[in-house]
């Protein structure tokens, strides 16, 4: 294992390069390995995954002199694991590793602890925990940003500093983290790295990671190793009217969306048929509040499906604490757990072979995690079968690019009926109603686009510049 890991260390090396994206002045992240082709199946594939991680931060730290990385890596191949070995290997005894919820910072030191064994310290700090004095130290962001907590640290004490789902360091609590401190080396790591979650200063994920990728695997990449089990994907209309609803900075107003669903008869009942068609024993719904999660979990025990509501400060008739209602799906004393972001991150529910998605997708990272959250490998678990109720709400086409690992920025193209986006033994199939839906919406899009680029002509030969984006509002 050692040898392999030393090998990987090099040919990840060798794989880094430099470059200049198509954007006009936009730097490309340096990527340092990838995850190659062939199918590998069970274990070995995700202790190959791990071992090509460590190396690349490995390579990235020490051979290449980098100061910051971002490991890309899909849910479930092991970005925990990837990282403390990578630690082990740089000799790194003082490491911070900064999570956003408690449970996050308990899991990953355990991980760390299967790693180090009883060579160094562990503590977690934060929820009632005060390990700071640990040589590995699992803090949750929101406790240690404080000033009393960030004084107790000279800003060169710990050697590396690791930030989990690094997506969230757009946010200015992690700001405040990162220029505080300077460590010998900082990784980022993240199964959904998007150029549109940027901090306060416009600042993106890869650009506060120096745009340099040691490793990244894909969610695709991930399914033809056998590390994840193939999805099927049922894109399934949804005749709700979203048209009149408005949009708050990017997101349906939460009111209209409940006025919307709650008591809507006709959806419950499609739901439900759909549930029913493709069967599951271990589920997960995500609903767009607490007051649908409810009523949710309400009408499916009405129909004899056994089910609960999860989310933040529950006191509803159907609300079960996350914990317990883990346990009793396990245990089979239910069917269905509806939530509202409870289970985005951090979470290992391994034998839910069923995941609805019952509001509008309008953040792709937010789609990409819980749609994460069933693709696990369990025992006796062939697939995950995906239900999405997609209705004329904006943005519904974009599931096509995520599915098929594409964007819809022109990087790569999505075409419906070519199979070789689709990663191995998964399905997707859209209601022939959706497809004319998409065919309209993109109609739509391609004429604003269109108007966009011909103002921005415009503009620049007015000017005979470049348009600022001032230029674009004053002209």
């Amino acid at each position: 294992a050692e040898a392999q890991k030393a090998h990987l260390s090099g040919q990840a090396g060798r794989h880094s390069r430099r470059g200049r994206s198509e954007k006009a002045g936009a730097p490309r992240a340096r990527r340092h390995g990838k995850g190659h082709r062939g199918r590998v199946t069970g274990r070995s594939a995700e202790g190959a995954a791990r071992s090509r991680g460590a190396g690349g931060i490995r390579a990235s730290a020490s051979g290449d002199g980098e100061k910051r990385g971002l490991l890309i890596s899909a849910t479930g191949t092991g970005k925990t694991y990837a990282s403390a070995f990578a630690m082990r290997e740089l000799g790194f005894k003082s490491v911070l590793f900064l999570v956003h919820r408690n449970q996050i910072a308990t899991q990953a030191e355990r991980s760390y602890k299967n790693v180090f064994g009883s060579s160094v310290t562990t503590g977690v700090v934060g929820g009632g925990s005060y390990g700071f004095d640990a040589d590995l130290v699992f803090a949750t962001m929101q406790t240690m940003c404080k000033d009393e907590n960030l004084s107790r640290y000279a800003p060169d004490h710990f050697d590396c500093i690791v930030y989990d789902e690094a997506h969230h360091t757009a946010a200015g609590s992690y700001k405040k983290i990162m220029d505080y401190f300077d460590p010998k080396f900082s990784l980022g790591m993240t199964a959904t790295p998007d150029r549109r979650d940027s901090d306060m200063d416009g600042r993106n994920i890869y650009e506060l990671c120096d745009y340099n990728v040691p490793y990244e695997i894909s969610l695709k990449d991930a399914i033809n190793k056998g590390m994840l089990v193939p999805f099927h994907y049922y894109g399934i209309y949804d005749d709700t009217d979203y048209s009149a609803l408005h949009i708050v900075r990017g997101k349906y107003d939460e009111k209209e969306l409940n006025e919307t669903y709650i008591g809507n008869v006709h959806r419950h009942d499609l739901i439900y048929r759909y549930y029913c068609k493709y069967g599951s024993s271990q589920a997960l719904g995500f609903c767009c509040s607490k007051a649908h999660a409810e009523e949710m979990a309400e009408e499916f025990s009405k129909r004899g499906i056994p089910s609960v509501a999860v989310y933040s400060n529950a006191n509803g008739t159907y609300s079960e604490d996350r914990g317990k209602a883990l346990e009793k799906l396990k245990n089979g004393e239910i069917k269905v757990i509806f939530s509202v972001d409870m289970f985005n991150e951090g979470v290992d529910i391994t034998s839910v072979d069923m995941v609805m998605f019952l509001r509008p997708t309008e953040s792709p990272t937010v789609f990409l995690q819980q749609l994460g959250r069933g693709l696990r490998k369990s025992k006796g678990k062939e697939y995950l079968n995906v239900l999405d109720f997609i209705g004329n709400y904006e943005k519904a086409g974009r599931v096509r690019f995520l599915l098929a690992g594409a964007n819809e920025t022109g990087e790569k193209n999505y075409r419906g009926a070519d199979r070789i986006q689709v990663p191995d033994d998964c399905l997707i199939d859209f209601d022939m109603k959706l497809i004319d839906l998409f065919s309209e919406m993109d109609k739509k899009n391609l004429r604003i686009r269109e108007q966009i680029q011909k103002e921005y002509f415009r503009i620049r030969d007015l000017l005979q510049r470049r348009p600022t984006r001032m230029d674009l509002i004053t002209y």
